[in-house]
């Protein structure tokens, strides 16, 4: 009823039929789907035609059951069903989708799930809001023209034949970050909140309320998805998003939605606790779980399906893990070295800590952190060689390219960890070119200690005042390491590489007044002061008077912004900054910082 050329239809399910016997349409002929298709529409075809074909199947029997469902007898069973513990998980998904207690009795007795179609409950039109399967009928009127585009074209020139072997993704499908996916990931998890009140209402009406956090969580994860897919047709579900705060959701119902470690996702009890790391615990609760592990694993590649981010070191990893999730749960020492990499990655990289315990353990025979080391700092010369590729510059994030750059920017950069994982030479290549560029930032740094050295003197700071700064402090200019030219990554490994201070100031003069600052305390060197914060807050509020009193800012602004940042601060305890620019000059800055120093001076 939904391809109209019948001898279409037969040939599209003879390559469907072909995939799935190992991939010959005729043995007489040799044909591969493959030969045919594109990878991506085999899959299509293959996921919605199959569907069509089991709903078909399953369509009168589901009739037959609605009308049972209106006689006394079917009534009485309906009951039954509701008061069984056992079907509490499958009525609540299925009305956390919009669904209802009648319609997940119909499913489970067609042999439905709460994964597949909802649409069909209510019967199948061909209207292009009914979904099977996770399509549209008008998506998959879309995929038989193109289908049939692909086959009259690549029939008729037997040149056209591509032997191109047939590999699909099955979850961490990247989906480009922006503004309008982040607007209805949000307005997704409003409806979704609203949403919960029915479905407790109608749980409770069933005698049915979900006993656990974990049981109200997932109907809550599955009503978000049911509300984006409404929203962003094009998506059968919303994707994961990682390390990127841009939803408003607390990070008590974030899990499987969103994987962050900033802003309020930052938990001051695990500081080293990162985007991956949660990622992998994740993947690895679910599978310690109860159940089989094909289901698990279904559920895992169902939850990271579709996957975004704009942060290119720490979300790469983890769209990585997406995408091979059969070797990372078989893996347990891999996983083990991604956590290790992950770590020098987010808080190594700035530092010299980690390789000092790396050092320390090889010298015992224990190689698991200089590994990792080398595998990272591999990776990270890849990504600094995609980033000048791609024009991106001061930072890693990526989300203002176009969307089909970031597409691309992410295939890359997820080819290069594979080649780092796969080819020791290709890893030794990259990891001794990210050593060389460190080398020569570190020479940059220490030239940039000199200019800033030079602008304070000539500001009226002395030599004597310099000195004792200095006893706990390593300045430099910013200005003087050319990212584009080391690569971001060696740029942000260079400054601690330079020093053994326990504080470094990054300070990086700005036209129009301003002047981008860093203020770091590298990760393991003993800090003269608890925390860096009060730092932070006096620099920040002396820049916002001066913005009020440009009139870049109004009195309420000017007051709101005033509480928050005293209630909050900005960073973390050993970190502290302004990439957007602060209006003080550099000698403020090192005085507020001297200080604070000397009131914490014993």
């Amino acid at each position: 009823m939904f391809l109209r050329n019948k001898k279409l239809l037969f040939l599209i399910f003879s390559l469907w039929l072909g995939l799935l016997r190992g991939g010959s349409l005729a043995a007489n002929e040799g044909i591969r789907c493959e030969d045919l298709l594109s990878s991506s529409m085999i899959f299509d075809l293959g996921e919605g035609l199959g569907i069509i074909a089991r709903t078909r199947k399953q369509f009168q029997a589901m009739e037959r059951t609605r009308q049972f469902l209106e006689t006394e007898e079917g009534r009485t069973a309906l009951q039954k069903f509701i008061l069984d513990p056992t079907h509490q998980g499958f009525i609540a998904s299925y009305l956390a989708s919009g669904g209802s207690v009648q319609s997940a009795y119909v499913a489970a007795a067609s042999g439905q799930t709460s994964w597949q179609v909802v649409g069909i409950l209510v019967g199948i039109q061909r209207g292009a809001s009914h979904i099977v399967g996770g399509y549209t009928w008008q998506q998959l009127h879309g995929i038989e023209r193109q289908a049939s585009d692909v086959l009259t074209r690549r029939l008729r020139d037997g040149k056209a034949v591509s032997t191109t072997r047939v590999e699909r993704v099955q979850a961490g499908r990247f989906v480009p970050l922006s503004d309008e996916l982040i607007e209805n990931a949000n307005s997704a998890l409003k409806k979704a909140l609203e949403g919960l009140k029915e479905v407790r209402r109608s749980l409770l009406a069933a005698g049915q309320i979900p006993s656990s956090r974990e049981q109200w969580h997932r109907i809550y994860v599955e009503r978000y998805h049911y509300e984006f897919s409404r929203l962003v047709p094009w998506l059968k579900q919303a994707p994961v998003i990682l390390d990127t705060p841009l939803l408003n959701i607390r990070p008590s119902r974030a899990m499987g939605i969103l994987f962050d470690h900033h802003g309020p996702f930052f938990d001051p009890r695990r500081p080293k606790y990162n985007t991956t790391m949660q990622v992998l615990d994740y993947i690895e609760e679910a599978m310690a779980g109860p159940g089989n592990s094909t289901d698990k694993i279904a559920f895992l590649k169902r939850t990271f399906r579709f996957v975004t981010t704009d942060n290119l070191a720490d979300g790469a990893w983890s769209i990585w893990i997406a995408q091979n999730l059969e070797k990372i749960i078989a893996d347990e020492a891999l996983r083990h070295m991604i956590r290790f990499a992950t770590e020098y990655e987010d808080f190594g990289v700035f530092a010299t800590e980690f390789q000092q315990r790396a050092l320390q353990l090889s010298q015992q025979g224990d190689f698991s952190l200089q590994m990792a080391m080398d595998l990272q700092q591999a990776i990270l010369r890849g990504f600094d060689e995609i980033l000048k590729q791609y024009g991106v510059k001061y930072s890693d994030r990526f989300n203002l390219l176009p969307k089909r750059e970031q597409q691309r920017l992410m295939q890359e950069a997820l080819n290069v960890i594979s080649m780092c994982l796969e080819s020791p030479t290709f890893l030794r290549g990259k990891k001794d070119a990210f050593l060389y560029y460190q080398a020569e930032a570190v020479g940059a740094v220490e030239a940039g200690y000199q200019s800033l050295r030079k602008i304070l003197l000539e500001s009226g700071l002395g030599e004597e005042f310099l000195g004792r700064i200095e006893d706990s402090v390593y300045y430099f200019n910013g200005n003087a390491i050319d990212a584009t030219h080391y690569g971001i990554f060696a740029s942000w490994a260079a400054p601690a590489q330079a020093h053994d201070k326990a504080i470094q100031l990054n300070i990086s003069p700005r036209e129009g007044g301003k002047v981008v600052y860093i203020l770091a305390n590298p990760e393991g060197r003993p800090m003269p002061m608890s925390s860096l914060m009060n730092i932070g807050r006096e620099i920040q509020a002396l820049h916002l008077k001066r913005s009020f009193e440009k009139g870049e800012i109004t009195e309420q602004q000017f007051t709101e912004a005033t509480r928050q940042l005293q209630s909050q601060g900005i960073g973390r305890d050993a970190l502290q900054f302004s990439f957007q620019g602060v209006y003080l000059t550099p000698r403020e800055i090192v005085e507020i910082i001297y200080q604070h120093l000397s009131r914490n001076s014993p």
